[in-house]
């Protein structure tokens, strides 16, 4: 069964805007890219469920900017999960989390 996967991200660390399109057969996915491409970013925008206070968030956006957004979908072909994030500078996270998932990140910041 393929399961589309789909990442927006603007103004989120290094991420001016990304954009990415995929479709899989697992829903564990690892994300692999070269040093100082912006993986840790990623991992932060969903360790953002846990911790959403302005002083984080503002640390999620990329420098110089004043919003931005991290969506997530999920399409097994029978329902969309999607998850929201929208980040103004010192404001907490705007969270809309319908994907009724347990999202773990392994990185060395955690």
């Amino acid at each position: 069964m393929a399961i589309d996967i789909k990442l927006d991200i603007k103004n989120i660390g290094p991420h001016n805007k990304l954009y990415f399109s995929e479709k899989i057969n697992t829903l564990k996915v690892g994300i692999y890219a070269n040093n100082g491409s912006g993986k840790t970013f990623i991992g932060r925008a969903f360790r953002s469920l846990i911790n959403i206070n302005s002083e984080y968030t503002n640390k999620l956006l990329e420098i110089g900017k004043t919003s931005g957004h991290f969506n997530f979908e999920v399409n097994d072909g029978k329902d969309i999960r999607k998850l929201n994030i929208k980040i103004e500078k010192n404001k907490d996270a705007v969270i809309n989390n319908q994907t009724g998932y347990i999202f773990h990140v392994f990185n060395s910041d955690y």
